[in-house]
């Protein structure tokens, strides 16, 4: 997995999109352009889209919503087409904004380098994108430039007291596809973006007994965020939320 995370609702980022927003109304397209160092750096990987607040854990959807593949590009674009046959099921309900506005991330994975730029949206009933803040707008297209970094593996330490012992413990990052789950009290993630990470804890019951009664999963943060390319000891945070139990976890 590659690229630079910014993370939903505010907590943290460290690229940022180039140019001006221009024009009024919704474009159809989005052209994400691959920078480094200036210049212009072909890529090849696939174009990824999640949910805002997707988990990207066993029994919820660890899979990107629509991927673009591209090879030795320099840009790559997804259309308002890539969405439309999107179930609404596989949209978590923090994502959606009433009835029409579905707010996404999108994932450039490449095979060493990449990035993460969050918080589209797009309008199901006139099949456009929202404006993006900082995107240049021409006609229906709306472009924005990111700048590739390097990921790293990382591994982080949690006491095993603080974990559910007979349970399935994961350490994800929302809206992407970066988790890990826990041995022992150890997480790898086979990559990471380099700079800090929010990442969070949920526990996933591992028999029907464990399930049995339970109709939501919480949330926790941790106490400090996380690194790639290193070891990470960290303690167990606050309780930030709960989700539905998904009915897969209810029939192990």
């Amino acid at each position: 997995m590659a690229g630079v995370v910014l993370i939903l609702m505010g907590l943290g980022c460290d690229m940022q999109t180039a140019g001006t927003s221009v024009g009024t109304g919704n474009p159809t397209e989005i052209q994400v352009a691959f920078t480094q160092d200036v210049a212009g750096t072909p890529l090849s990987g696939r174009l990824e889209l999640y949910a805002t607040t997707q988990i990207p854990v066993p029994g919820f959807h660890p899979s990107p919503l629509a991927t673009v593949a591209f090879s030795h590009a320099d840009k790559v674009a997804i259309t308002s087409d890539a969405l439309k046959n999107v179930a609404d099921s596989l949209w978590p309900a923090g994502s959606v904004e009433g009835d029409s506005i579905y707010h996404f991330n999108l994932v450039v994975m490449g095979d060493s380098a990449g990035a993460v730029v969050r918080d589209f949206g797009w309008n199901k009933l006139s099949k456009g994108f929202t404006v993006v803040t900082g995107a240049l707008r021409s006609g229906d297209v709306e472009a924005i430039s990111v700048g590739l970094k390097p990921w790293a593996p990382a591994a982080v330490r949690i006491d095993s007291a603080e974990l559910s012992p007979n349970k399935d413990n994961y350490l994800f990052l929302y809206g992407t596809g970066f988790s890990a789950r826990g041995v022992g009290g150890r997480f790898d993630f086979s990559a990471l973006p380099p700079g800090a990470q929010n990442a969070y804890l949920i526990s996933l019951p591992t028999h029907a007994d464990d399930a049995s009664g339970a109709d939501s999963l919480f949330i926790y943060g941790l106490k400090s965020s996380i690194q790639a390319g290193g070891t990470n000891s960290v303690g167990v945070g606050t309780f930030v939320g709960e989700v539905p139990l998904p009915d897969s976890l209810k029939k192990l």
